[in-house]
C-alpha cells in the first residue's frame, strides 16, 4: 500500500495557488476589436451605415457610443447595435458620408485597435405603398377605383 506524502502534496497546492494568484495561468488579455467592413443599408424603416466588427458585441450601451461616431456632412443620427455591427441610423438617402469611429468607443470591456474612417454613399429608401384593411381608393373625380 502506498503512503501519501502530505508534505509534497501541500507544496504542490501552495505552488498551484501561487501560480493562480500571480496570473501565470490566467487568460491572456483579449485582442482589441477590428472593424472589417462598412455597409450602407436602406429599407422601408430608413437608411443606415453599419460597421461590422470581427466579433460579436456583448456588453454595450448605445447612448454612450454616439459621441465616438462622427459623420461628414454633419447629420442627426441614432446608434443601433446588431450582433457584430454598430450602425448610424436615420440618415439621408443618396448621400455620401464620411464616417469616423473613434478607437475609444465604449464597447463594454472591448476596445478597437485604432480609429477607423470610411467614405460610403447611402442608397435610396425602398419604395412601398400600404393601405390598411380591405377597401377601395376613392378617386378625387369620377371614374372607378381599383380594389386595395
Amino acid at each position: 500500500m502506498e503512503t501519501i506524502d502530505w508534505k509534497k502534496r501541500w507544496i504542490a497546492v501552495l505552488l498551484l495557488g501561487a501560480a493562480l494568484m500571480t496570473g501565470a495561468w490566467a487568460d491572456k488579455p483579449k485582442p482589441p476589436l477590428k472593424i472589417e467592413k462598412i455597409h450602407a443599408r436602406s429599407s422601408q424603416e430608413g437608411v443606415k451605415l453599419c460597421v461590422e466588427m470581427n466579433e460579436y458585441l456583448s456588453d454595450y450601451e448605445t447612448r454612450e457610443m454616439k459621441p465616438y461616431i462622427t459623420l461628414e456632412p454633419p447629420a442627426p443620427f441614432g446608434v443601433e447595435v446588431n450582433y457584430d455591427e454598430v450602425c448610424a441610423v436615420n440618415l439621408k438617402p443618396q448621400t455620401q458620408y464620411r464616417m469616423t469611429v473613434d478607437r475609444r468607443i465604449p464597447l463594454g470591456e472591448d476596445r478597437l485597435d485604432k480609429t477607423y474612417t470610411f467614405v460610403k454613399r447611402t442608397g435610396n429608401i425602398d419604395p412601398s405603398i400600404r393601405a390598411k384593411g380591405q377597401g377601395y381608393i376613392l378617386p378625387a373625380r369620377g371614374g372607378d377605383s381599383p380594389p386595395v
